[in-house]
């Protein structure tokens, strides 16, 4: 599994491409939310989480934080684990956008 640090960024890099419509939807925020539970993330990374969710994150910070995250994947099945939580995410609202 994930190192805390790495949970972290991934949520981030989730939350930013969440963003990228210009707005985080309540589901949006939920699934998010439930990461955090599932990854058993700690106090102090959920603080650090919660700002990229009560403000926008600009598209460029979006880019930033994902490629912050992509740096640490190294195998295959970590990559397609991302893609499949971008893909359950961009499906929590009902509205691909």
């Amino acid at each position: 599994m994930y190192t805390e640090n790495k949970k972290l960024k991934l949520l981030k890099a989730l939350a930013g491409i969440a963003w990228a419509d210009g707005t985080l939807s309540p589901y949006e925020t939920n699934y998010l939310k439930h990461l955090s539970i599932k990854f058993n993330l700690s106090e102090d990374s959920w603080q650090e989480l919660e700002q990229y969710l009560e403000a926008p994150v600009s598209l460029d910070k979006a880019e930033a934080l994902v490629n912050a995250f992509l740096k640490q994947l190294k195998a295959k099945k970590e990559k397609q684990e991302f893609l499949n939580l971008l893909e359950e995410m961009a499906k929590s609202d009902q509205c691909v956008t």
